[in-house]
């Protein structure tokens, strides 16, 4: 491979934007989780909107930590998960209103 003598960007962490040289990963990008299972069952199963929200930020996960932005990667992560348990939770007061507004309606 070719040696290039300028500055790797910051935000270049996995390749050289120049010549394509791998550079090495940091450790603790392999950790983060994105959620997107979860996100996208609780989208289907539970809360659309909410959902939504939650695929969202867990698409941009993967995105973030290739550019080598982990913090920014944990904290997509976080929220990915917190709209995927916000959806559940919506979507199962939904389901228990409906069911009672159901028993009320039919007495």
């Amino acid at each position: 491979m070719k040696n290039v003598e300028t500055q790797i960007p910051e935000e270049a962490k996995f390749a050289c934007p120049h010549c394509g040289t791998l550079l090495e990963q940091p450790a603790n990008a392999m950790n983060i989780k994105s959620h997107l299972a979860i996100a996208i069952i609780a989208t289907l199963l539970c809360c659309v909107p909410l959902g939504i929200v939650s695929i969202i930020y867990a698409t941009k996960v993967s995105q973030l930590v290739s550019l080598g932005k982990i913090a920014e990667a944990q904290e997509a992560s976080k929220k990915a998960q917190m709209w995927a348990w916000i959806a559940v939770g919506a979507g199962l007061v939904f389901t228990i209103l409906y069911g009672i507004l159901q028993i009320a309606l039919s007495c």
